[in-house]
């Protein structure tokens, strides 16, 4: 990573995308590095089946994860990609398993945290009850993802609060697009998104039990809460990675791919 705070950390190339090869504990280690050299703000990036997907189609969401400081993997979808293209992942990172043990090691380490996405309802919510459960914690701000037209207003209170880690809960690509206009005025930290664990800290919805979650059946359990919004990207997306995956293995099964540059 820029500048050694950061040691280098092994990656792979699955499906056109770069992904860093990390645990869990391996990457809050990584993001509490850069937490200490406080020298700027690090993107932290979590891809999935779909902004697999997308990020092939997309120029943008594309040079902006490849800019990324750090790529985790969201879901068993790229998990399972790995293995099968030879490129074997320690499992998924991103998510309500990577926010809950940062907290858990914000509210060790005196760390402040920043909420910004989701309604202005569940963003407040969500706080309410993030202080009520961890009284330790430092929440030091937190703002709704609605806010076009008033970024420089978002950056500025941010900026105030001087978070060690900002989460954000915005969809993509507003999420990327924010960070990549407003990176060089936000203060040092770490930038983490965490997609919609806001909603589930405000008990808006339902996280997905434990066994949902590593048969790699999340999205499915999202699509049954969220039908109407979902249910048709979800479709498309997980179709055409499963053609993309079955290319790629066709390619390998034939030697024109090697282990690392999966397509």
């Amino acid at each position: 990573m820029a500048g050694g705070v950061v040691p280098v950390v092994p990656t792979v190339v699955i499906l056109g995308s770069r992904l860093h090869r990390l645990t869990l504990a391996e990457t809050c280690d990584a993001v509490e590095a850069m937490i200490r050299a406080h020298d700027r703000c690090y993107l932290i990036c979590v891809k999935d089946v779909g902004l697999t997907v997308r990020c092939r189609d997309d120029a943008f969401l594309r040079g902006f994860y490849d800019r990324a400081d750090l790529v985790l993997v969201d879901g068993q979808g790229l998990v399972l990609a790995g293995r099968l293209l030879g490129e074997p992942l320690p499992g998924p990172v991103g998510g309500p398993d990577l926010y809950s043990e940062l907290l858990r090691r914000a509210a060790a380490r005196d760390y402040g945290v920043y909420l910004l996405g989701a309604r202005p309802a569940v963003v407040t919510e969500a706080t309410r009850r993030l202080r009520a459960r961890t009284p330790p914690l430092r929440v030091v701000g937190w703002r709704d993802g609605f806010f076009s037209g008033r970024e420089a207003e978002v950056v500025a209170d941010i900026a105030r609060a001087k978070p060690d880690i900002l989460f954000l809960g915005i969809s993509t690509p507003e999420r990327e697009r924010f960070l990549d206009d407003w990176r060089d005025r936000l203060p040092p930290c770490a930038c983490v998104p965490v997609g919609g664990v806001f909603d589930i800290e405000a008990g808006v919805i339902r996280p997905a039990p434990n066994w949902v979650r590593r048969a790699g059946l999340e999205w499915l359990f999202r699509v049954l809460q969220e039908p109407r919004r979902l249910a048709t990207r979800y479709v498309h997306t997980h179709s055409r990675f499963a053609i993309l995956l079955a290319g790629a293995l066709l390619r390998r099964a034939l030697g024109a791919d090697q282990p690392g540059g999966s397509r």
